[in-house]
């Protein structure tokens, strides 16, 4: 048995009988075997192994199955991401990948000031197809365009040097195939509801707290509010907005649609 290694291309030279056979091998596709019947140029397509594409983890220095793998290394599909409905895909790594931790610093509106971290040890490095990326590429990046996310910790993440000290996130996008164009498209409405709000005092409760506060001041105190302030809210001279009301929804639509290409040849993907 002879065997060689492709280049990155695929391309490859092997010395072999002119009645051998070529058998050809990678992680999360299917094994194929060719006869040489005499050739010299032999040239193959081979087929993604379903049953396997879900046990290969991506690595600093390629791909390994899953049960080979012998460093501290997580993963999580982009197919599995997209089951948790966020505009940021940070924050659906939350309970995915043990020893992540994904906090959310602000909860305004259209922000995405969240954090995340590797076992406690602060921000990891991120790798988005090979070029290190900042945390906020990463956050506005299209969940479905996401394939892959592996997370390196401890030795596994040693190819990085210091620079990976607090671990490595390796974001894997989609990419297109030799084979017929694909469209694909995907859409979601969903609703949003305030999960608790909290009770708020009305204006006469409000004013005798504070007054309540003032009178119990050690050094003595006034009534921060007299008796025709109380009145004006009791007989209506005066009203009182509930702006929690008129400002949050007790339930909000959201929708998103997505459409993607995907294609091409032996030479050319997109």
């Amino acid at each position: 048995t002879i065997g060689v290694i492709t280049d990155i291309d695929g391309r490859y030279t092997i010395s072999t009988p002119a009645d051998g056979i070529l058998s050809f091998s990678y992680v999360g596709l299917k094994d194929k075997e060719e006869k040489v019947n005499g050739r010299t140029t032999i040239n193959i397509i081979m087929q993604t192994d379903s049953k396997m594409i879900d046990e290969v983890v991506v690595i600093g220095y390629g791909t390994q199955r899953r049960g080979s793998v012998t460093g501290a290394v997580s993963a999580v599909k982009g197919q599995d991401m997209i089951k948790t409905k966020n505009e940021n895909p940070q924050n659906m790594l939350t309970g995915r990948i043990p020893g992540l931790r994904v906090w959310q610093k602000s909860s305004e509106p259209g922000t995405f000031n969240n954090s995340f971290d590797i076992r406690g040890m602060g921000s990891p490095l991120i790798i988005i197809d090979g070029i290190p990326r900042s945390t906020e590429e990463f956050q506005r990046l299209n969940a479905m365009d996401i394939d892959d996310i592996s997370v390196l910790k401890d030795a596994s993440a040693a190819i990085y040097g210091v620079r990976a000290a607090n671990g490595v996130v390796l974001v894997t996008t989609k990419k297109g195939g030799a084979g017929k164009t694909e469209f694909s498209y995907n859409g979601s409405y969903t609703f949003q509801q305030p999960s608790r709000m909290p009770e708020l005092c009305d204006p006469y409760e409000s004013m005798t707290l504070f007054n309540e506060m003032s009178m119990n001041n050690i050094n003595g105190g006034s009534w921060v509010f007299s008796e025709e302030s109380f009145e004006a809210f009791r007989n209506g001279t005066r009203r009182t907005t509930d702006w929690n009301d008129l400002i949050i929804s007790n339930v909000a639509p959201q929708t998103q649609h997505d459409i993607s290409i995907s294609g091409g040849n032996e030479k050319t993907k997109l």
